[in-house]
């Protein structure tokens, strides 16, 4: 019986987040329109505010959890060289491809 009602409730729960989110969204909307009825410029630095925002939040969240940079650095160094080999591979392929 228990499980039931934690289930009704989460549903409920989840109808209103979704009206939530359908209200943040359609008041975003209409924010994008306003501004770009004022101009483009202001709707431009809008823009830039909420990308600024979030790389900042994106800092933030780095700083917390506080990765290993050096391992960071090899995973990235490993993934190019792997695209590199591959588009070699490729276009070696695409050249000795016979008609």
């Amino acid at each position: 019986m228990h499980n039931i009602m934690s289930t009704r409730h989460h549903a409920r729960n989840s109808y209103t987040h979704v009206y939530l989110h359908a209200t943040v969204t359609g008041a975003d909307t209409f924010t994008f329109l306003l501004l770009h009825a004022c101009g483009a410029r202001k709707l431009e630095a809008f823009i830039c505010v909420l990308i600024l925002t979030m790389a900042i939040c994106f800092f933030i969240n780095v700083g917390y959890a506080q990765p290993d940079a050096v391992a960071m650095a090899s995973v990235h160094t490993a993934s190019t060289r792997m695209h590199a080999h591959a588009l070699v591979t490729q276009s070696t392929a695409v050249k000795h491809k016979q008609p």
